[in-house]
């Protein structure tokens, strides 16, 4: 069976994306909400779906390349800027947020 396999998140994370005419607007959360979420998700898989969670992945590190047209950015926790690196304020939370080591599924 499946018992002893363990699931990855791919992709998580929340919005600030404040332009009128995003289609994501509706969802968006403020800097400070998008910290605490991640944080809170985090907290929320340890506490309640470990052992059989793996990899949380959270969205993005943003390509250079993008600009304030492209949605991903506001998902990301790095915003796009080469050569200077703007870090959101969900970065410095995950930085620094308690880490769980990897759970042996022995």
């Amino acid at each position: 069976g499946d018992a002893a396999k363990m699931v990855a998140v791919l992709e998580f994370g929340w919005t600030i994306d404040p332009r009128p005419d995003s289609p994501y607007r509706w969802h968006a959360v403020t800097e400070a909400q998008q910290d605490k979420y991640i944080q809170r998700a985090f907290q929320y898989a340890r506490q309640h779906w470990q052992p059989w969670i793996g990899v949380m992945n959270v969205i993005y590190l943003a390509n250079p390349q993008w600009t304030l047209d492209d949605e991903q950015t506001y998902w990301s926790v790095v915003y796009p800027g080469y050569p200077e690196l703007r870090t959101a304020m969900a970065y410095y939370g995950l930085v620094t947020m308690p880490k769980v080591p990897p759970v042996n599924p022995e």
